[in-house]
């Protein structure tokens, strides 16, 4: 899992992406911080960053995930390639309407969808 902190809308995802299953992206309010990223276990991602970076308001959070397919097909591998990778970019922004694509390969992620490249 990739997690990185904007200051403006993010890239799409970088080209090591050649199959992307599925990007969402919607706003979310902060009250109170921290904001942590959380892990199957229940349990906030070691070392992750503070989601709420710039204090109380609203951010967008964007994720892409890519071998979702593989993964439910019950690999016994953990980090081979039938793994279900994530990459999530968090920005201060508006509140906006949730954005929610499924089975993009990545030129068409930078191509066909602006409203979740910023293109």
């Amino acid at each position: 899992m990739r997690v990185e902190l904007h200051n403006n809308e993010p890239p799409p995802p970088t080209a090591e992406w050649t199959e992307v299953s599925e990007i969402s992206e919607v706003s979310f309010r902060v009250q109170v911080g921290p904001v942590e990223v959380g892990t199957l276990m229940g349990v906030p991602l070691l070392d992750g960053p503070d989601l709420a970076f710039a204090g109380p308001g609203w951010y967008r959070i964007r994720i892409a995930a890519r071998g979702r397919d593989e993964a439910s097909g019950g690999s016994e591998s953990l980090t081979g390639p039938f793994f279900e990778h994530d990459a999530i970019a968090v920005r201060r922004a508006p509140r906006a309407p949730a954005i929610s694509r499924e089975r993009l390969p990545s030129a068409s992620v930078a191509s066909s969808h602006p409203g979740i490249t910023g293109g």
